[in-house]
C-alpha cells in the first residue's frame, strides 16, 4: 500500500514540476519575442509578433505579457508588415482595452495609415464591440473614402474589415 502512496505522489509531483517547466519555457518564448520586436530587421519583428499571434491562439493568457510591446509595433513600427503582424497578434492575446483602444483610435483616425495597417486595426476594433464605438466615426471616414473610389480601385480586404468592424463596434 505504502508503496503505491509513494509512486502516486511522486508521479503527481513529477507531473506538476514538468507543466511548472513548461510554463517557464513559454514564459522565455515569449520573452524572447518581445524583445524581438525591437530588433532592427523587419522580418525578426514581423516573425516576433507571428509567433506572439501563435502562442495567443493555443493560450491568450500566455501571449498577453506581449501587449504593450505589440500596441507599440502597431502604432509606429516602421514597417507596414510588423504592425499588420502586431495587430494580428492583439486580436488573439486578449488585452485589456484600456491598453489598445487609444492606439486603435489613434490608427483609425489616420486615413494616410497603410490599408492593410487599417484592415488589421479595425478588425481589432471589432474584437472589442461596443467598447470601441469611439471609432465608428473613423470607420465610416475610411468606407466613404473607399465607396468614393472607382470600383476597380477599392481595397476589398479594408472594406470587408471595416463593414465587420461597423458591424460589431455598433451592437
Amino acid at each position: 500500500m505504502n508503496r503505491w502512496l509513494i509512486l502516486v505522489l511522486a508521479l503527481g509531483f513529477l507531473g506538476l514540476s514538468s507543466g511548472e517547466a513548461a510554463a517557464q519555457k513559454k514564459k522565455k518564448e515569449v520573452d524572447a519575442a518581445i524583445a524581438a520586436l525591437a530588433d532592427k530587421d523587419p522580418k525578426k519583428r514581423a516573425e516576433a509578433a507571428q509567433q506572439l499571434q501563435r502562442i495567443g491562439e493555443v493560450r491568450a493568457s500566455d501571449a498577453r505579457p506581449a501587449t504593450e510591446a505589440l500596441v507599440k509595433a502597431l502604432k509606429s513600427d516602421a514597417d507596414g508588415n510588423v504592425r499588420v503582424a502586431a495587430g494580428n497578434a492583439l486580436r488573439v492575446v486578449e488585452a485589456d482595452p484600456k491598453l489598445v483602444l487609444p492606439t486603435v483610435f489613434e490608427v483609425l483616425k489616420d486615413l494616410n495609415q497603410p490599408n492593410g495597417v487599417l484592415a488589421v486595426t479595425a478588425l481589432l476594433a471589432a474584437e472589442f464591440g461596443g467598447m470601441a464605438k469611439e471609432a465608428v466615426e473613423s470607420l465610416k471616414a475610411i468606407q466613404a473614402r473607399e465607396n468614393a473610389k472607382d470600383e476597380k480601385q477599392r481595397d476589398g480586404n479594408l472594406l470587408q474589415a471595416v463593414n465587420t468592424a461597423l458591424q460589431y463596434v455598433t451592437k
